[in-house]
């Protein structure tokens, strides 16, 4: 008979080889309604966003986190999406993120990259390096069949980046990409104008490079490549049925010394980004005070074991 971890132990093992991020999911608006979304984002959605005050509590409480990692992550939806509603909400995110300790990693489809906000947003993430010279900052772009237009939105975020000397050497791009010739066909229209060195085999030089750090030769700067991982089973991607991954509990948290994400979202909700369709429970007690971030753990721990004894006892 196989062995099921007792509450007890099931905790112990989460809390004592994983770390943890605070992930933001600022709103759920969204200038694309993809087929493999996992949070069934939109354009009709309302525009709800996470309060700056719940963002700077948060990451106050979680620099005294068991295992943490100081990298937060902000997302959406779309989070540049904000810029219709409050045009000073993702500099202000920027900065409360960076004055608590943290690398942020900002995550955006580029869409606007081909509207009239673009001059506006890209000023914002110059004057974020203006003012923060020694921040680290990473941009993670997605390259995909998914999102309209990527190649092109992709080439005009590189331009960007290639082009702007007042970026520091703390800032990069990270590509996600889902098939071989996406990234071949950008690449090679980016080659000649940019010299951009696509090197699969060269060694990481900075902190976030997982396959290679690919450089812009002559710059300081780099562009890191990665594939998708697959697709979540969550959202509109399991209404489409087109996932291609469906993860247990144990296979969710497979390998210790992983990263794992705290998520905090627009609808004051709290949850495992790796098993969000699995277990939530609110950032906020009955009083409407933020739960401390060991609190927000606890619960969610004792939830994901209830689902864990329910998958193993229908094996």
């Amino acid at each position: 008979m196989k062995h099921i971890l007792s509450r007890t132990e099931f905790c112990y093992w989460l809390d004592n080889n994983f770390v943890w991020s605070p992930f933001f999911k600022i709103t759920n608006l969204c200038n694309y309604c993809c087929a493999h979304c996992c949070e069934r984002s939109g354009p009709n959605e309302a525009p709800t966003f996470i309060p700056i005050a719940d963002v700077r509590a948060i990451t106050e409480d979680f620099k005294y986190t068991k295992n943490k990692m100081p990298i937060a992550i902000v997302s959406g939806g779309e989070p540049m999406m904000v810029y219709n509603h409050a045009p000073h909400y993702m500099s202000q995110i920027m900065k409360t993120l960076t004055r608590a300790g943290f690398t942020v990693e900002l995550k955006t489809n580029a869409g606007w990259t081909m509207t009239d906000k673009a001059p506006i947003i890209f000023g914002d993430l110059e004057q974020f390096f203006v003012k923060n010279p020694t921040a680290y900052f990473s941009y993670h772009l997605s390259l995909d069949r998914f999102h309209p237009q990527s190649k092109q939105t992709t080439i005009e975020f590189l331009r960007w980046f290639y082009q702007n000397n007042k970026l520091s050497r703390r800032a990069n791009v990270h590509i996600f990409y889902d098939a071989p010739e996406f990234l071949t066909d950008t690449f090679v229209q980016l080659a000649d104008k940019y010299e951009i060195l696509l090197d699969m085999d060269k060694k990481p030089t900075n902190e976030f490079a997982k396959i290679g750090a690919n450089l812009f030769r002559g710059k300081e700067k780099y562009i890191v490549i990665e594939p998708y991982h697959g697709i979540d089973n969550r959202g509109r991607a399991r209404d489409n049925g087109i996932a291609t991954k469906q993860n247990s509990i144990m296979k969710s948290f497979a390998k210790p010394g992983d990263v794992h994400a705290i998520t905090f979202d627009n609808f004051g909700n709290s949850y495992f980004d790796c098993a969000s369709d699995r277990v939530k429970t609110p950032y906020r007690n009955a009083r409407g005070k933020i739960k401390p971030i060991e609190q927000i753990k606890r619960e969610l721990f004792n939830l994901l074991y209830d689902k864990y004894v329910a998958e193993e006892m229908a094996k």
